[in-house]
């Protein structure tokens, strides 16, 4: 077999998470002391994150769409449920 691929040595990558799989027992600390307005705060600032990140994504690959569209498609993608539609 030849390929371009076959040529270049195989790049090493950890399998290393990008998370620990137990939270540090300060972040949980943290967040216990936190009231309920503080947790809603960032609650929404995540949301917030996630809506800027989908618009990107989908903004990337599909180029020709208005905002209308890449907005609908990006609530989709950030809620895992399907907008209603309303021109039916």
């Amino acid at each position: 077999m030849e390929g371009y691929y076959l040529k270049d040595p195989t790049v090493a990558t950890s399998r290393q998470r990008l998370y620990q799989k137990e939270p540090n027992p300060l972040q949980i600390e943290t967040y216990r002391a936190w009231d309920n307005a503080r947790k809603m705060r960032s609650m929404f600032e995540m949301f917030e994150l996630a809506m800027h990140r989908a618009r990107m994504g989908v903004r990337a690959r599909h180029s020709d769409w208005d905002d209308k569209q890449v907005e609908a498609r990006a609530r989709e993608l950030a809620t895992h449920r399907p907008l209603i539609r309303e021109d039916l």
